[in-house]
C-alpha cells in the first residue's frame, strides 16, 4: 500500500455532454484531480490508507428518463491510470454514490476522488429532493430556510425512495449511453465491469443504498400497496456503503429487514450522530442497527462491517466541518474522520469489487483502529 498523496483540482476542458434514452440536454465542465505528494501522518503508529496513483478525470452529464419523464444530472469520475500503466482490460470497478435529503451530486467530492485514485470510477446522482433543483424549479427552499423544523420535515417528506433506487438502477441501464455522453463531450469513453459494482451513499442516501442492497421496507415506504416488507433489491450492485444509515427506528423498517440482504455492507456512524428535530428519528445508536441486524458470515450472511467513530456528527464523514441541516459540531478532528472513512471504505472496495486478498488482511485486522487512535470502533461480523 501507498502511504500520505494529496490532490490539487485543476479547472479543464469544457464540453457539451448529452444521452437518449439517457439523452444530453447541458454544457458541462471537466476538472482533472492528479494526485501529488503530501505528508505522512504526524503520529508514527497512525494507520491512514494513502492516496492512489491515478488522477481522476471529472464530468458532468445529464440523462433522460423518458419513461418517468425526468432528467437526471451525474457527476461521473473517471480514474486516468498514472504513465505506464493501462485500465483494466475488463473495464474499471464502479461505485455510483446516493446523497443525502437536498443534496446533489456535489456530495462527498473528497472521497469519490479518494475512490477514484485508487482505481474506482463513480458516478454521483442528483436525486428529486434536491434543493439545487428545487430551487430551480422556483421552489424557493434555501439552507437559510432549513432552519426551520416545518421545512427541515418538508423537505425529509420529498424524499421518495423508491424513485432514488430508480435513479441507480437507471444509471445501471445507460452505462453506455453515459460513456458516449462523455466521450463526445470532447471526453475519454471509459468501460465498467458490470461484475464489480458497488453501492454508497449518505444520510437519505444510505437509505436508498441499503434498499439497493436489499434491505426490506414496508411497501408504503416505496410507493408501492400492501401492508407487508417488500424488496426493491437491484442485484446487478454487489456491494453496499452505507454512511449514517438508518435502523429500527425508522417506521418502515422491521427487526428482520436485514435478513436477506445478499451483498457485503459497510456501515459508518458516530457518537454525535443525531437527526436534526424533523429529519427523522435516527440516533447514534440506530445509526448502527444496519450492521447489528445483519446475519454476518457466522450466520449464513454475507460480511458486515461497523467503523463507528467517537465524536462524529452526521456532517463530519466526508472530512468537513459542514451541515446543510443544523449546526453540529464533532469533538473529534474532522480530517481525522475523513481519513478513516475514506481509508475504511477503500479497503472494504479493494477486498469485495477487486478481491485484492492484501486488501482483504488489513480489512480484517485492527488496523483501522489506528486511524484515530483511542476514537474508532472496528467489529466485523
Amino acid at each position: 500500500m501507498r502511504f500520505a498523496r494529496t490532490v490539487r483540482v485543476l479547472s479543464a476542458l469544457a464540453g457539451v455532454i448529452a444521452v437518449s434514452g439517457a439523452r444530453a440536454v447541458e454544457n458541462n465542465q471537466s476538472d482533472v484531480i492528479a494526485p501529488q505528494p503530501s505528508e505522512r501522518a504526524s503520529e508514527p503508529d497512525r494507520f491512514v490508507l494513502s492516496k492512489g496513483e491515478c488522477s481522476v478525470v471529472r464530468r458532468d452529464v445529464t440523462i433522460h428518463d423518458e419513461q418517468r419523464g425526468k432528467d437526471i444530472e451525474l457527476r461521473v469520475r473517471i480514474p486516468r491510470p498514472a504513465a505506464g500503466k493501462s485500465a483494466p482490460a475488463e473495464g474499471w470497478p464502479l461505485v455510483v454514490f446516493s446523497h443525502g435529503a437536498g443534496g446533489s451530486r456535489d456530495a462527498f467530492p473528497d472521497l469519490l476522488e479518494f475512490w477514484g485514485s485508487h482505481g474506482y470510477a463513480t458516478i454521483a446522482i442528483t436525486h428529486e429532493d434536491s434543493l439545487l433543483l428545487k430551487r430551480r424549479r422556483g421552489e424557493g427552499q434555501s439552507l437559510r430556510e432549513l432552519a426551520s423544523e416545518k421545512r427541515r420535515r418538508e423537505l425529509r417528506n420529498s424524499v421518495d425512495l423508491g424513485n432514488r433506487v430508480g435513479d441507480c438502477s437507471f444509471v445501471l441501464d445507460h452505462l453506455e449511453q453515459i460513456s458516449d455522453a462523455v466521450f463526445k463531450g470532447g471526453g475519454q469513453a471509459f468501460t465498467i465491469d458490470r461484475s464489480k459494482v458497488a453501492i454508497a451513499g449518505h444520510s437519505a442516501g444510505a437509505f436508498t443504498t441499503q434498499l439497493v442492497a436489499g434491505v426490506k421496507v414496508r411497501a408504503a415506504g416505496v410507493g408501492e400497496r400492501g401492508l407487508g416488507f417488500t424488496s426493491v433489491a437491484d442485484d446487478r450492485f454487489k456491494a453496499a456503503i452505507v454512511i449514517s444509515g438508518q435502523g429500527t427506528t425508522s417506521k418502515i423498517l422491521g427487526d428482520e429487514a436485514w435478513n436477506e440482504v445478499k451483498v457485503p455492507m459497510f456501515v459508518i456512524g458516530g457518537s454525535l450522530d443525531l437527526s436534526p428535530p424533523g429529519m427523522g428519528p435516527e440516533t447514534p445508536e440506530s445509526r448502527r442497527h444496519p450492521f447489528e441486524y445483519a446475519r454476518g458470515v457466522a450466520k449464513g450472511g454475507p460480511a458486515a462491517y461497523l467503523l463507528y467513530i467517537e465524536g462524529a456528527t452526521h456532517s463530519s464523514y466526508s472530512g468537513k466541518s459542514v451541515s446543510a441541516l443544523r449546526r453540529d459540531e464533532a469533538s473529534t478532528d474532522v480530517s481525522q474522520i475523513g481519513a478513516a472513512v475514506r481509508s475504511g471504505t477503500t479497503l472494504f472496495l479493494d477486498t469485495h469489487l477487486k478481491h485484492d486478498d492484501e486488501a482483504k488482511k488489513t480489512l480484517e485486522s485492527d488496523m483501522l483502529k489506528r486511524t484515530i487512535p483511542g476514537k474508532v470502533t472496528f467489529e466485523r461480523k
